[in-house]
């Protein structure tokens, strides 16, 4: 069997809240003892410490799935609810699936699309981020635009548009109706709306310099965008154009 290394930490409020709301769960408690060999130790006590330094365990919550010698076969950086990490632990038991044979099939010339787009979201799970970034650029280069709305790319997609000025993000602002058939209205529209608010708060606390035509352009694009009136952003535009106007 391979071995489950459940690094946790005392301190870590996302440990104690897996502990409380997914290996509670009875029925992924039963599957995890059919699969692994289940490994728990506290890497804050001095048992735990050296562990954790040779793991590279620094982020909380940490999972690490180990073969017989101690290699790392996967690595989950983060948690989340089931049944997703159920899903996300599964891929551990096949090479196909798992970081590490992921890992060889690709450093020894895998690139299907398939493929690409699979280990690109295996290597966020693990925090492998330089990776990461490389080979989501691999995948979606091989994509026509009109294949980035599709629900399995959205978690890779949304990597690519953090940012107003990143052409992902225009992308997504102009074909909006397409992703939310997809993902769902309210998820694209808190997307949108949450990378609009940064540049718009930091103008309402004076961060960066006021700009009224880009602030301009920011509303016009939520309303184009169909982002509901309700939504706390439009207060901070009007303080930040108050301000910028200074319309005290």
């Amino acid at each position: 069997k391979l071995v489950f290394f459940h690094c946790f930490a005392d301190w870590a409020v996302p440990c104690h809240s897996m502990n409380k709301v997914v290996f509670s769960d009875q029925e992924f408690a039963d599957w995890m003892d059919k699969y692994f060999v289940n490994f728990f130790i506290d890497v804050t006590t001095p048992e735990g410490r050296p562990l954790a330094d040779k793991y590279n365990a620094k982020i909380m919550a940490h999972y690490l799935i180990l073969d017989s010698n101690g290699n790392v076969v996967h690595r989950i950086v983060g948690g989340c609810p089931l049944p997703e990490f159920w899903k996300r632990v599964a891929c551990a038991l096949s090479p196909k699936t798992s970081l590490a044979g992921m890992t060889k099939s690709y450093d020894t010339g895998e690139r299907s699309v398939k493929f690409l787009g699979r280990y690109a979201t295996v290597l966020k799970y693990s925090n492998e981020d330089e990776r990461y970034r490389k080979v989501s650029e691999e995948y979606f280069a091989k994509l026509k635009p009109v294949e980035w709305p599709k629900e399995e790319n959205w978690i890779l997609f949304r990597d690519k548009a953090r940012e107003p000025e990143d052409k992902m993000f225009q992308y997504l602002v102009e074909h909006k109706n397409e992703f939310a058939k997809t993902v769902g209205d309210s998820v694209i529209t808190h997307w949108i709306a949450g990378v609009y608010f940064m540049p718009v708060f930091r103008m309402a606390i004076g961060d960066i310099p006021y700009e009224g035509g880009k602030l301009l352009d920011i509303y016009m694009n939520l309303k184009k965008t169909e982002i509901p009136d309700t939504n706390p952003i439009y207060i901070v535009y009007h303080i930040a154009k108050c301000r910028g106007e200074k319309n005290f």
